[in-house]
Formats: C-alpha cells, sequence, structure tokens
C-alpha cells in the first residue's frame, strides 16, 4: 500500500493499461484463431515424406520401392463448426529397384492419390485447430514399361491448424492409405520383377506439413 502511495497519477494509469492489454491478449489471440476457424472454404498446399508399404511388399517378390516425397493441395469446405468435407490431389515421383535379372535396374514410378474425405474438427474454438478425417478414393501407380494400375483406396488419420491471422494457418497432418494390389497387369509384373499372381494389402503412411489460406 505504501508503494502505491508513493506513484504518480500517470505511473498508475500506465500500468493500469499495461495490465488491462496483458489481460486482453490472449483474448485477442484466441479471437484470432476463431476468425479464422469462421472461415467457409478452405485450401492447403502441402508437401511431405512417405512410408511405402507397397515397397516392402514388392521387395519381397523382386522389387524395392523408395519411400520419396510427394507434394499435393486440399480444398475443404466447412459446412459447421465440427464437420466439413474435403477433397484432395497428390504426386509423387518415386522409382522402383528392380532387383531380378542379370542386374539391378529402376523403373520409375508416377503415383497419385486422388480422395474425397469427411473432417471432424474436434476443438473447433481452440487456438489449435485438431481434426480427424477420413474417406475413400483412388490410388494410381503409372509404372515405366508396364501399365497403370488403378485401385480403390481408403484413408484415415488426422492433423492440426495453428492460425497465423484471419485467412493463414500453419498445419501437419499424417494418414494411412490401405488398399490391395491384386490383378497386377502382366507387363507391370515383367517391369517390376514380380510374379504375377501378387495380392496383397498394404497401408502407406503419408506425413505432410504445409499452409493453408481461408476465406
Amino acid at each position: 500500500m505504501i508503494f502505491l502511495r508513493q506513484l504518480t497519477g500517470k505511473q498508475l494509469t500506465g500500468m493500469a493499461l499495461f495490465l488491462f492489454t496483458f489481460l486482453l491478449a490472449p483474448t485477442q489471440v484466441q479471437a484470432q484463431g476463431e476468425s479464422f476457424q469462421e472461415k467457409d472454404f478452405l485450401v492447403t498446399g502441402f508437401v511431405g515424406g512417405q512410408i511405402v508399404d507397397l515397397g516392402d511388399e514388392f521387395k519381397d517378390g523382386g522389387a524395392d520401392i523408395g519411400s520419396d516425397v510427394f507434394f499435393g493441395v486440399r480444398f475443404e469446405y466447412r459446412f459447421s463448426p465440427h464437420f466439413g468435407v474435403e477433397g484432395s490431389v497428390s504426386f509423387s515421383p518415386t522409382a522402383a529397384d528392380v532387383l531380378g535379372g542379370p542386374g539391378p535396374s529402376t523403373r520409375d514410378i508416377d503415383a497419385w492419390d486422388i480422395h474425397g474425405n469427411l473432417v471432424y474438427h474436434i476443438l473447433p474454438e481452440s487456438r489449435f485447430d485438431v481434426y480427424a478425417t477420413g474417406g475413400l478414393g483412388a490410388r494410381i501407380l503409372d509404372i515405366e514399361a508396364g501399365d497403370t494400375e488403378n485401385y480403390l483406396a481408403g484413408n484415415f488419420g488426422g492433423g492440426v491448424l495453428v492460425p497465423l491471422n484471419e485467412h493463414w494457418a500453419v498445419g501437419g497432418d499424417a494418414r494411412w492409405f490401405v488398399y490391395s494390389v491384386d490383378n497386377l497387369d502382366p507387363s507391370s509384373a515383367g517391369a517390376l520383377g514380380v510374379a504375377p499372381g501378387f495380392d496383397e494389402t498394404v497401408y502407406d503412411l503419408k506425413i505432410s506439413g504445409g499452409f493453408t489460406f481461408a476465406f
């Protein structure tokens, strides 16, 4: 109390303003997050790495697919605070080392993932927008010296978005992609040194990060 009596009116006013600003700051940060999360449309550009379970399965048969980089874009329409629908496409220019034959050789494989998902935002009013997602789509493998293989693939996973301001956020995402590789075209099997009767269910893990624009 003695300390307070020694302060001038200007000093007391300055301290009060400082305290008010300090207490208001978390509210302002939260308001920015809510402003971002109130947007209906989200566009995300992302890049990441993948662990290709298909590579391990092919390796047993004669080919080893590398776990290379991938990149893509997602579009989400958020129709409620908790739920949204999403479409995504990603591309990975990978390759397979064919182990059979007179010597190792490499076959380029262009891998595409095209999917539609349902997104559940677990904490829509939080500073950190945590979400879970799952859906169906296509896994397309364009194999050099082989055919283009198309598979129905499911995916599930989740991630987090951290708003930077009312329009931009940074985030990370991890998803499992599950599909069955069967009826491999003979030309593709030959290009990869894999037996024509190859039939396996595989689980590819894709981990990515990127920036999201909301409007």
